[in-house]
This record gives C-alpha cells, sequence and structure tokens, in this order.
C-alpha cells in the first residue's frame, strides 16, 4: 500500500504542477485513530487540504481537490487573527489518551469528556474545515489554555449557537417543499 500511495503522491503532484506542495500525512483524529492521507498546499498559502487514503486511483485524488475548494482562509498566525476563530469540542478522555498529549485541553467536571480546542478556518452550507489548536500553536501564540476556554466560549456560542426549529420548518428547509406537504410531522425537535 505505501508503495501505491507513493505513486498516487508522485502522480498528483505531476498533474497539479510546481506550485503546489504534495505529500503523505499521518494525522490523528478523534478516539486516538491515525489516518493516512495525502496533503496538498500551494506553495503560497498557510493552509492545506488532506484527502485520507483509501486507495482512490489518482483521477479520483485529483477530482477531489479540484472540486473542493481551498479554504478561504489566509493569514498570518497571530493572536489578533486567529482569536476569533478559536472554538472547543468535547472528546472521551479514555479513548483519545495519545491525541492529548499533543493538545490543550481541560476535563469537563464530574465526566470522563474532555473539551479541546478547534481553530475554524471555514465554514459553508455544507462543511466546516478546521484544525486542532496544538500544544505548539498554543506556544506560539503565546496564550494558555485559560486564554484559550475564553476564547472558545465566546466563540462557540456565537458561532454555533443552539436554535429550536419545527421539524417542518427543517424538513421545509431541505426539501424546499412546502409546509402542506410535510403536515404530519411533530412540531418541535431541537438541532
Amino acid at each position: 500500500m505505501d508503495d501505491r500511495m507513493n505513486d498516487v503522491i508522485d502522480e498528483v503532484q505531476k498533474r497539479l504542477g510546481e506550485e503546489y506542495e504534495v505529500k503523505r500525512v499521518e494525522v490523528m483524529k478523534n478516539n486516538d485513530t491515525k489516518l493516512k492521507g495525502i496533503q496538498v498546499r500551494k506553495k503560497d498559502m498557510n493552509v492545506a487540504k488532506i484527502c485520507y487514503w483509501t486507495s482512490e486511483s489518482v483521477d479520483e485524488i485529483v477530482a477531489v481537490i479540484n472540486r473542493s475548494l481551498f479554504p478561504k482562509f489566509d493569514c498570518e498566525i497571530n493572536l489578533e487573527k486567529l482569536k476569533d476563530r478559536i472554538v472547543y469540542t468535547l472528546v472521551n478522555a479514555n479513548s483519545n489518551k495519545s491525541r492529548l498529549k499533543t493538545i490543550p485541553y481541560r476535563m469537563l467536571e464530574g465526566t470522563d469528556l474532555a473539551i479541546t480546542y478547534k481553530l475554524i478556518i471555514d465554514i459553508d452550507f455544507n462543511a466546516t474545515a478546521s484544525s486542532d489548536v496544538t500544544n505548539a500553536l498554543m506556544e506560539h501564540l503565546k496564550v494558555t489554555e485559560n486564554d484559550l476556554y475564553t476564547f472558545a466560549t465566546k466563540n462557540t456560542q456565537k458561532l454555533y449557537a443552539p436554535s429550536i426549529m419545527s421539524l417542518t420548518d427543517i424538513v421545509s428547509k431541505i426539501d424546499s417543499q412546502s409546509q402542506e406537504d410535510v403536515s404530519n410531522i411533530p412540531e418541535t425537535i431541537l438541532y
């Protein structure tokens, strides 16, 4: 598999050209799951795109790269530019022991959940591009975990504010159907 992945990386590099850097990466995901991927970065950008390795053909990988645009984020890595993009997530501490060694976190009192931090790179209707805030990034920004928690509390509430909508409204919004077509659906759901 490694030889095949190297062949694919070489071919993707050839097709994308000199303005891109294409390389193999291993990313620690939730529950200490390690995924192999192909990272593609425009050489003049601070962010990269990772296509996780599932043995696709070169054509499939290049198609994925071409149809999903690079995130609309490219700035200096400094606190002023990033502090409004930091949010928190919850992960099971026992299932993420290795990952928690590399990222700042705090335990949620009375639970086995750890509060971790993400840097939101881009949000659109279909997806969110984000990256873990690592211990190295925290040190680079010269902030404490307490600072991250303060930023994340404000930003998470703003960016991911809960809302209550009727299921009828949700279905109508998704399917662009009229209220009459979904009249038998219960009225309230929290999402």
